[in-house]
């Protein structure tokens, strides 16, 4: 970021949030459950239990999107091994970089340029606003800029499903904050600024 951004600039890229260009690979991960196997034995909440389906490499962020579509063709009928009890839960699309000099380790969550979480539906439910590329981290694509009101699905207050993926689970949380804004970033950011 630079000193020199003003509050218009702010706002318009915080509603457009940069991704670096580059080589890339799109990684598709499938969460899915047992219908009625859980969490040590338990019944779905407050705590379940989820794996990870086979992961599948895409050249093309439009090729794993249609790889969705197609494992939902028909609603929420597609069963990991034609299992009719396991039941799928989210996709997440990762993207990956390939270019030398920025490793990303495909078998984590880690190191992601972007990315997009569908639920078991393939409907789109979120998608990241910044880079979390070490490589990132002092530039604009790696800067937080705040989640636009169109994009904010929950509120301080609402009881929410949370996925861990170091646990594999999915539990209920409370949002104890709502999320900052693009406005309330900028103040921050003018604080931030002044104090240099």
């Amino acid at each position: 970021m630079t000193k020199n951004l003003d509050k218009e600039e702010f706002m318009a890229l915080a509603q457009n949030p940069e991704a670096p260009e580059g080589p890339s690979i799109y990684r598709l991960t499938q969460i899915y459950t047992n219908r009625h196997l859980d969490c040590q034995g338990q019944k779905r909440y407050p705590k379940y239990d989820v794996h990870n389906g086979p992961e599948k490499f895409f050249f093309t962020f439009e090729q794993a999107e249609a790889e969705i579509r197609k494992c939902c063709s028909g609603g929420n009928q597609y069963y990991l091994y034609g299992d009719p009890d396991t039941v799928m839960i989210a996709y997440f699309i990762d993207r990956l970089p390939v270019n030398v000099g920025e490793f990303a380790d495909v078998t984590s969550f880690h190191g992601v340029i972007q990315w997009w979480v569908y639920d078991g539906n393939g409907h789109l439910l979120d998608r990241s606003l910044c880079s979390d590329m070490d490589c990132h981290a002092v530039t604009v694509y790696g800067a937080f800029l705040g989640r636009p009101e169109s994009m904010k699905r929950f509120k301080k207050g609402d009881i929410v499903e949370v996925y861990d993926s170091y646990d594999n689970t999915i539990g209920l949380a409370v949002v104890v904050q709502d999320p900052l804004d693009p406005e309330d970033v900028w103040l921050r950011f003018g604080d931030v600024i002044s104090s240099i």
